[in-house]
């Protein structure tokens, strides 16, 4: 497997071919072409098997790499519908619902990433954003601190800990 992506949120290699970074999550913006061919692929899996939840997901992934955001959340909700317990799909819809500014909602999905996998890193961190966002000083520094304690990068460990500081001034 080649690696030729670079995720822009946390600059983990990626395979070329990758929709969404393995290492965090963010969908990886999609050129309009392809884009939209991967829709059409996508629509055609579901079409052969409408209970993919998957198919569903990557799509949700396409439709807001072309800033389709409605679109994205009802297939990560037909994604969630199908497979309650696919956590990457709660994490990409509370990240569309943060990209909406519907911050509740997105904290609600980020809270069942983190009920689902309690280790989840990067579910703390958005939702700590999703807090932050809010206004939220006091849960947005806990959960930095907790992502502190469960990531293993060191920029990332460095990034939270600045934010926390400007956060206690």
């Amino acid at each position: 497997m080649f690696f030729k992506k670079k995720c822009p949120s946390c600059g983990s290699k990626n395979p070329r071919d990758a929709t969404t970074c393995a290492s965090c999550g963010a969908p990886f913006e999609l050129r309009q072409a392809e884009g939209q061919i991967a829709i059409e692929d996508y629509d055609e899996a579901i079409r052969l098997n409408p209970k993919d939840a998957v198919a569903y997901f990557n799509r949700g992934n396409a439709y807001y790499s072309l800033n389709k955001k409605e679109r994205a959340i009802e297939d990560y909700d037909k994604a969630i519908r199908l497979n309650p317990q696919f956590a990457d799909a709660y994490h990409n819809r509370g990240t569309t619902y943060c990209d909406l500014g519907q911050f509740e909602r997105a904290i609600k999905d980020y809270d069942q990433v983190i009920h689902l996998d309690p280790k989840d890193t990067v579910a703390y961190n958005s939702r700590g954003n999703a807090y932050k966002l809010q206004g939220k000083k006091v849960e947005t520094i806990a959960d930095f601190e907790k992502f502190i304690t469960l990531t293993d990068n060191p920029q990332w460990v460095e990034i939270a800990r600045q934010q926390i500081e400007e956060l206690s001034k």
